[in-house]
């Protein structure tokens, strides 16, 4: 099972890997092209608990055995709920808890030319010339 955050048409390409996926979907219109709204919104938090759990019962499946990655805080009820958290990539406020509570931990490289995110800890230079030169300097207070 795959409960994601990423739209339908981005994860339909991996549909045969799964038994069941899980994700936001577009409205489309009659004529195929999509609105832009949600018609269903991406499963969040507690959600995707209740959700693998629901699926686990269904299909009669332990949660015991279930694996669980997931690279958010915000996925924390997921992985508690899991029988193997995994915590892939993952933020620093998770990673910690990852580690404090002895869980699996995964760090997967990216593919080449993927986007690095940089860290929030200040003004983004953008195109100034300090940006493009390496002279930029930070404000005197």
């Amino acid at each position: 099972m795959l409960i994601t955050g990423a739209l339908d048409f981005v994860v339909d390409p991996l549909r045969p890997l799964f038994d069941e996926v899980v994700c936001a979907r577009l409205v489309t219109r009659p004529d195929g092209r999509y609105t832009g709204e949600l018609e269903t919104g991406p499963p969040t938090g507690e959600a995707r608990a209740l959700t693998m759990m629901a699926y686990c019962e269904a299909e009669g499946l332990s949660m015991a055995q279930t694996v669980a990655y997931a690279d958010s805080a915000s996925d924390l009820p997921m992985l508690e709920a899991a029988g193997v958290p995994v915590a892939v990539n993952a933020e620093a406020k998770l990673a910690t808890i990852a580690r404090k509570r002895g869980w699996h931990t995964e760090h997967w490289s990216k593919a080449p030319g993927a986007p690095i995110r940089l860290l929030p800890i200040g003004p983004v230079l953008g195109a100034s010339r300090g940006a493009r030169d390496g002279t930029a300097r930070m404000p005197r207070p």
